[in-house]
């Protein structure tokens, strides 16, 4: 698992570093019972306890930000992590929140929040996720994903992905993501957008 942040002096490193240019800490975590069957267990073990050591050693720097969050004052540090599966192994980015933008730059779901948000947002979001529901007849599927408080359909993102669309919307509370599976045979031959429900009819 490659980071592009030292977890032991906070150094900022190319993704492709195996050892920090500070501090020389292994930026590369092995896992040795991965081939034994054992994996899937152990891999959630290596980020718990990656985490653990990192809040071991930046206890001081989440204090301050947990103080400072809880205030409302402004942050003008903070950190962030995503774990993505490459292959079946577990892949941990982490990173200062000034180059977030940079590192999902190109994702879906973030290009589509983005859009969105065009003006730099100084507020929470909250995010939730909603369950699509499938209606399936002789004249084809129906696919209905409800948005609670979306009021416009310039408030909704669809973007065509591998395995079918993500759909992003914004209310002025919360913004709802789903993802649709569109099977091979099939494609969306119309969309409309009613009363908060977004309805894909696919042939």
């Amino acid at each position: 698992m490659k980071l592009n942040y030292c977890s032991n002096c906070g150094e900022s490193l190319s993704i492709s570093a195996n050892f920090c240019s500070n501090c020389g800490t292994s930026l590369t975590i092995t896992n040795s019972k991965k081939d034994s069957g054992e994996g899937s267990k152990d891999f959630k073990e290596e980020i718990k306890g990656f985490l653990e050591d990192f809040v071991e050693k930046n206890e001081d720097l989440l204090k301050e930000l947990a103080v400072n969050l809880e205030n409302g004052k402004d942050i003008k540090k903070g950190m962030f992590f995503s774990v993505e599966m490459r292959g079946g192994e577990p892949i941990i980015k982490s990173g200062d929140v000034k180059d977030l933008d940079k590192m999902v730059g190109g994702i879906p779901f973030f290009e589509s929040v983005k859009k969105l948000f065009p003006q730099k947002n100084e507020g929470k979001i909250v995010f939730e996720e909603v369950e699509p529901e499938i209606i399936e007849s002789s004249f084809g599927v129906k696919i209905n994903v409800g948005f609670p408080g979306v009021n416009s359909v310039e408030n909704i993102v669809t973007t065509p992905i591998e395995e079918g669309v993500e759909i992003v919307g914004k209310s002025d509370e919360k913004v709802y993501f789903s993802k649709v599976r569109v099977p091979d045979e099939m494609r969306i031959e119309n969309t409309e957008f009613n009363e908060g429900v977004l309805t894909l009819t696919l042939r």
